[in-house]
């Protein structure tokens, strides 16, 4: 028998699956920003939930008459062959199958309860726990499976994850985890009500705005927060939502969302912070369709899984669709993108990073290339005694588990150092590499972009390209917007392509283009945002090439192969590579 329930259930229905992103809900980033306003002036505790009203009462026989029994969608796509899913040590699964304590956990040792910090009680009264032919909903992959009916929560209500995973990531002396992956088997009803509902909260008070919403509108709507929204949840229909998130706090990092919907990546954000905790690390736990702003609704959840690692895009492409049999079991194969570009460009994988590697690491370059770049961008210092080595960062703490700047080591000392637990314990044996090692992981598989971080570097540079036996053409090196550095990377470094970098040129006469190639620059590296289709026009017609950073979304890369541009910098090479047609 199905406990009575007093929330509003909406009409199921039927939409197209594609891409979408919206320049809408804005709220801010970084810790430091959660006291201020995002686009509005919120109320929090005691005050905002007596301003906010529960869900109007609908018992659950009407929301069995409301739905419809509906296939999902599928089309004609064919399926992506990735490498397999490899469960993480430290994942917990929810699937609901416990009668007397539904919350009970099918794998692993973190918990799930109600959130209710005013001890209403409301929890069991409007959350329904049943087979999803019982609330007539399509099955999951064709099995019967059980179903949590959650209602529209206001901020004094949601369900609390309460982790029992060690810290990690860039806020793991503070004792967050900041790098991990959620999964969630949903379906969400037709658009009603709010414009946003919130997925997850990482504020265990619930007191400032949710890190991910659905973008809830007729058919279906995508993934995100801060006005990035990606892909589409069709209303009516199972879907698998993965987000997999690494942090970072501090200057220079580049952390990300990654966001995935039935095993196909979908779009990223940026997770970059200002030096205060990152707005997506949790401690002790986060809440579940919660908001300060009651921008929630009501849906249907079979499976949820959280793991305390960022989950590769093979991985999470393995895991596919919606199982039936829970969020950590591959379903349906994920399919290829349903919007390809309409002509090839060149992959370059930045910091070495696949979304899944730790940046600037010898595993980065490989899986990078593996990946499907053609080249790999790399950030480059010189250690105390004149070696230069990877690193984006002037001081070393935020990619190992040392401190201070890269300058004042010798490289015996960086080479004790560290380089890849912050990510992720599997890569606990990387190393700072040096350039050197660098260029002889590349060898065969492609060139590095070399993004110099310092002045006085040819002859060094040179040095490493000579010691790993390799020429000139094994690297493009930036330039920054520097002539100087032209100079120099002419001098000791002849032969190579230089880049210029950063913002577009303030003219793009014949004459600019000129004066660039008699400093030996072949081409640009701009701003996504930046550059102009007539400025790739311009330095076409003067035989020069032109590449473009970072881009994170579907939306951004279509467009910028529309403009023309020859190569594209992003944190995901496999994804961008799928998306392509063949050379």
């Amino acid at each position: 028998m199905l406990k009575k329930n007093y929330f509003l259930f909406a009409a199921l229905g039927l939409g197209l699956y594609g891409c979408a992103q919206t320049q809408l809900k804005s709220p801010p980033s970084g810790a430091a920003a959660r006291s201020q306003v995002k686009s509005r002036t919120p109320s929090s505790g005691a005050a905002m939930r007596a301003q906010v009203k529960s869900p109007p009462p609908s018992p659950v026989a009407a929301a069995r008459s409301q739905a419809k029994s509906i296939t999902p969608p599928s089309g004609v796509v064919e399926p992506l062959q990735l490498k397999s899913y490899h469960p993480p040590s430290g994942q917990t699964v929810w699937n609901f199958d416990y009668p007397i304590k539904p919350f009970t956990a099918s794998i692993g040792t973190a918990t799930l309860s109600y959130f209710d910090p005013d001890n209403t009680g409301w929890g069991p009264g409007q959350t329904v726990f049943a087979k999803a032919s019982e609330l007539r909903l399509p099955k999951v992959n064709g099995r019967d499976a059980t179903v949590m009916a959650f209602p529209a929560c206001n901020p004094a209500q949601g369900y609390k994850v309460t982790l029992n995973s060690p810290p990690n990531g860039v806020d793991v002396m503070a004792g967050y985890v900041s790098n991990y992956t959620l999964v969630m088997d949903l379906l969400m009803p037709v658009a009603s009500g709010k414009p946003y509902i919130s997925l997850y909260q990482t504020s265990a008070q619930n007191d400032d705005d949710s890190e991910m919403f659905f973008e809830n509108k007729q058919g279906g709507g995508g993934l995100g927060v801060a006005g990035t929204y990606n892909g589409t949840i069709n209303t009516g229909a199972w879907h698998r939502v993965a987000l997999s998130v690494q942090c970072a706090a501090a200057l220079g990092g580049s952390g990300r969302v990654n966001k995935f919907i039935d095993g196909r990546f979908v779009g990223g954000q940026r997770t970059t912070g200002d030096g205060a905790r990152c707005r997506w690390a949790l401690d002790p736990g986060f809440l579940l369709f919660a908001d300060n702003d009651g921008e929630t609704g009501a849906g249907f959840l079979t499976s949820l899984m959280f793991s305390d690692r960022v989950l590769s895009l093979e991985e999470i492409t393995a895991l596919g669709g919606p199982s039936g049999k829970g969020a950590n079991v591959p379903g349906p194969a994920a399919k290829k993108p349903l919007r390809r570009a309409s002509r090839p460009v060149d992959v370059i994988a930045h910091r070495a990073s696949t979304g899944g590697s730790p940046e600037n690491t010898i595993a980065g370059i490989k899986r990078s290339f593996e990946a499907g770049a053609d080249m790999v961008e790399v950030d480059v210092r010189l250690s105390a005694d004149g070696v230069p080595v990877l690193m984006q960062d002037q001081d070393v703490g935020r990619t190992t588990n040392g401190s201070g700047p890269v300058y004042e080591k010798m490289l015996a000392e960086l080479k004790k150092l560290d380089a890849g637990s912050w990510f992720d314990p599997r890569y606990a044996k990387e190393r700072v590499p040096t350039l050197e090692e660098a260029l002889r992981a590349a060898k065969g598989r492609g060139k590095l972009f070399l993004d110099v971080e310092g002045h006085n570097m040819g002859i060094p540079i040179k040095q490493a390209l000579d010691k790993a036996r390799v020429g000139p053409g094994a690297v493009v090196l930036s330039a920054g917007n520097s002539l100087d550095a032209a100079d120099e990377w002419r001098e000791h470094v002849p032969g190579t392509h230089i880049i210029w970098q950063g913002a577009l040129p303030e003219t793009s006469t014949a004459g600019l283009f000129k004066g660039l190639k008699l400093k030996g620059i072949s081409g640009f590296n701009i701003d996504k945002d930046l550059v102009t289709t007539e400025f790739v026009t311009a330095a076409h017609a003067n035989g020069m090439n032109v590449s473009v950073y970072t881009a994170l979304d579907q939306d951004d890369i279509l467009r910028l192969v529309d403009m023309g541009v020859d190569a594209i910098e992003t944190d995901y090479p496999a994804a961008l590579a799928a998306m392509l047609p063949s050379k």
